[in-house]
């Protein structure tokens, strides 16, 4: 999957989810900053925040979180 396709599957499942990138954020103790950029395939998601964003946000499917998991620069 190209980053554009991830992107567009990634932001789908977050407006699925009725979510704010600051709901999220404040859940997961993180900063909206860092969040967006997950969501845009520009930041890594570490793996210990893995399993809280999937229960916050049910449309991330295992393939994406393993997708999120990945050096951005890849």
């Amino acid at each position: 999957m190209d980053k554009k396709e991830l992107v567009e599957k990634l932001l789908a499942a977050k407006e699925a989810s009725g979510k704010t990138y600051d709901e999220i954020a404040k859940a997961l103790n993180l900063f909206n900053i860092y969040v967006a950029q997950l969501f845009r395939a520009q930041a890594q998601l570490k793996g210990e925040t893995a399993p809280k964003l999937a229960k916050l946000v049910p449309g991330l499917t295992n393939d994406l979180l393993k997708q999120m998991k990945k050096c951005p620069l890849h």
